[in-house]
């Protein structure tokens, strides 16, 4: 197993930008109950360099979902399935949820969640406004599967963008149709059960309303264990740990200081952090502090991950080769997992020895 990183003893040229080892500037004391943070320096920054899986297929974009000795790609703009499995050696196995208009067919794909605890991917096609069953042992044993069971989409909710299975009966999504609610929970048929409050502490987090239906301006993640949420800002450079009642318990801003309202008409506004990961012991957020779009309209994906711990304190940057449309935590492996932009190909990144992080997982 080959590992890549900066170390303490790596001389780095003076035209690089990287700072290493640079001293966190934290204006308050951290760790405190609602405790607001401002930094604008990692401690530890890691340089860290891409392997790559050599996938055959053609995606534009895809979404991984390590399972088992699986590897499963979904989301993939323009395909005629929508998911893939790939073994242990990325190697292609399978594809599944098949897109068009029949029986069991996805209508409109929007987001694919996997229940790891359970085997199931489920498919939101905004089409039938369900979400789609698909056991992965039912697709590796039926090419033809077709999923028969859905759930429908919850009563008077217009779009459901970033949502979260927590086992078979009950499910999570950023609710963007209330300015009270921050994410909702429903069960197996589609009611909602409960929400979790938006607290007015949470600077500048509304939705898009310049277009129907609003789209949110957060992503959110759940500790493993404990009933503790993160919360990450799009447009400013925030993140949020909020507990079961929707109280801040921590947050913090930084390194840039970004801090803009969301305005959907605006094209020209920074995008922060797009994708959230997490264990028991630290938060990954995938961070991109600038414009999407250049000037000749070409498209920038994020080329850093943020760490923080669950008391919202910085821990480290993690300095990407590539450009990752998206990625994970692959704790059975003990790397980092993306979907590289400019390649379209699977990629990983291990961490360097000497880093304090901790990607195993533990189950609940």
């Amino acid at each position: 197993m080959v590992k890549f990183c900066c170390t303490p003893n790596r001389k780095v040229p003076e035209k690089t930008s990287v700072i290493l080892f640079a001293v966190i500037c934290c204006f308050v004391s951290c760790g405190t109950r609602g405790e607001k943070i401002s930094f604008t320096d990692f401690e530890h920054e890691y340089e860290l360099k891409a392997e790559y899986a050599g996938i055959e297929e053609n995606y534009r974009y895809s979404i991984i979902h390590p399972y088992d000795s699986l590897y499963i790609l979904t989301n993939n703009p323009m395909d005629t399935h929508q998911i893939h499995l790939y073994d242990e050696n990325f190697e292609y196995l399978i594809s599944s949820g098949i897109t068009g208009k029949g029986p069991g067919e996805i209508i409109n794909p929007f987001w694919a969640a996997l229940d790891d605890k359970n085997g199931i991917i489920w498919f939101l096609d905004m089409g039938r406004r369900e979400f789609l069953k698909y056991p992965v042992d039912h697709i590796i044993n039926d090419p033809g599967f077709i999923p028969s069971e859905s759930i429908p989409l919850p009563d008077d909710v217009s779009m459901i963008v970033d949502y979260k299975p927590h086992g078979k009966d009950l499910f999570s999504f950023a609710d963007v149709d209330s300015d009270d609610v921050l994410v909702s929970f429903f069960n197996n048929e589609g009611k909602i059960i409960e929400s979790l409050t938006r607290s007015e502490e949470l600077d500048n987090l509304i939705d898009i309303n310049e277009t129907y239906p609003p789209v949110p301006t957060y992503i959110y993640e759940k500790h493993p264990v404990k009933d503790l949420y993160v919360v990450a800002y799009r447009f400013s450079d925030i993140i949020a740990i909020i507990d079961r009642e929707g109280n801040v318990i921590a947050s913090v801003q930084g390194p840039d200081m970004i801090n803009q309202v969301p305005d959907g008409s605006n094209d020209r506004q920074k995008r922060t952090y797009s994708f959230i990961r997490c264990n028991e012991n630290y938060i990954f957020a995938h961070y991109l502090g600038g414009y999407q779009l250049d000037e000749d309209m070409n498209y920038f994906y994020p080329k850093y991950i943020h760490v923080f711990d669950w008391e919202a304190n910085p821990v480290a940057r993690l300095i990407l080769d590539d450009q990752l449309s998206s990625f994970t935590i692959d704790n059975k492996e003990m790397r980092i997992m993306g979907f590289s932009h400019t390649r379209g190909d699977i990629l990983f990144y291990y961490l360097p020895d000497e880093s304090p992080l901790n990607l195993s997982q533990s189950k609940e």
